[in-house]
């Protein structure tokens, strides 16, 4: 599909769901709209970041460590609301960017709802659904990314949607997500850690540095306290962000970096200091974002990760 020169800036539209965890003047800033999640604390249940705000979770979480929580992906319905929402603005095409459909259904939703649109509502709009393969901070990264390719294609008449997804698949490839556990209690909850293990970790402080990808999480590091957990995550991100003694010089883009924390947010200050330090010779832009809850009911507060999306 090529873009209609007569429907400049509006030819493509970005939507993703609210697990991407960005904040709303970021969204805004790059047309990016979003179909909201439900969370459920207890009996209640609140549509995401209208009814409920993530830090308000985590210190609910603090205050009644028991309280049963868990996050429903965005319903087809809310789907279609963002893909009517887009083709009223002047869209030709709709990209739908998910979190990874191995740990929610809102990807299959999405799909739900591109065909609804595609058979009824909106048969002349092309609507694409894309898996992320990730979650939180990477997939702010690809969905970011993803809004920059746009917003080059919609200015550029020659630019079609096949090509904006082959970027959006490129950048998943260069992402890269790890984060510190504070606590195993809440994984313990939803049966992923065993009471041993559990007691082992609380009885030697160990801090289990995890990492996502698209084979899934995995611990890498089972470091004793904090913040050694946190040095090897800044290792293990300037070992693949800044090029070694042996590799050619060249002109390298900007690499992005997005610091999640939950309801850590002095940390994670602190840790952007560091890594503003640490790269000063390699051109970046760090941001830092609050954990969505669709992840951070699971790791708990206290939280802190960072994920990075490599340009060379």
């Amino acid at each position: 599909m090529s873009l209609d020169p007569s429907n400049n800036n509006k030819s493509i539209r970005l939507i993703t769901d609210s697990a991407v965890g960005l904040p709303d003047s970021v969204l805004k800033k790059h047309s990016i709209s979003v179909a909201r999640m439900e969370i459920n604390i207890g009996d209640k249940s609140y549509l995401d970041d209208i009814d409920i705000d993530p830090l308000r979770i985590y210190q609910e979480l603090r205050s009644n460590p028991d309280a049963r929580a868990s996050v429903s992906a965005p319903k087809p319905s809310e789907w279609l609301r963002t893909i009517t929402h887009a083709a009223s603005q002047g869209a030709q095409a709709v990209i739908c960017i998910t979190l990874s459909a191995h740990l929610s259904a809102s990807y299959d939703s999405a799909k739900v709802a591109a065909q609804m649109a595609n058979n009824a509502t909106l048969p002349d709009i092309d609507v694409k659904i894309i898996d992320s393969n990730t979650v939180a901070g990477s997939q702010a990264l690809i969905v970011l990314q993803a809004a920059r390719t746009i917003a080059q294609a919609n200015n550029n008449t020659n630019t079609c949607i096949e090509s904006v997804i082959e970027s959006i698949e490129k950048s998943k490839s260069k992402v890269r997500f790890l984060g510190m556990l504070d606590t195993l209690d809440h994984i313990h909850r939803i049966g992923k850690v065993p009471s041993p293990i559990l007691q082992a970790a609380k009885m030697l402080n160990i801090k289990p540095v995890l990492s996502y990808d698209t084979h899934g999480i995995n611990i890498i590091a089972k470091p004793l306290y904090r913040q050694a957990a946190i040095n090897r995550i800044l290792k293990e991100m300037e070992t693949d962000i800044i090029p070694t003694a042996t590799q050619p010089p060249e002109p390298r883009s900007v690499t992005h970096i997005n610091i999640m924390h939950a309801d850590a947010l002095h940390e994670a200050e602190n840790l952007r200091h560091q890594i503003e330090k640490r790269l000063h010779s390699i051109p970046h832009h760090v941001q830092t974002n609050i954990l969505h809850p669709f992840l951070g009911i699971h790791t708990g507060p206290g939280f802190i990760g960072i994920a990075w999306l490599k340009q060379n």
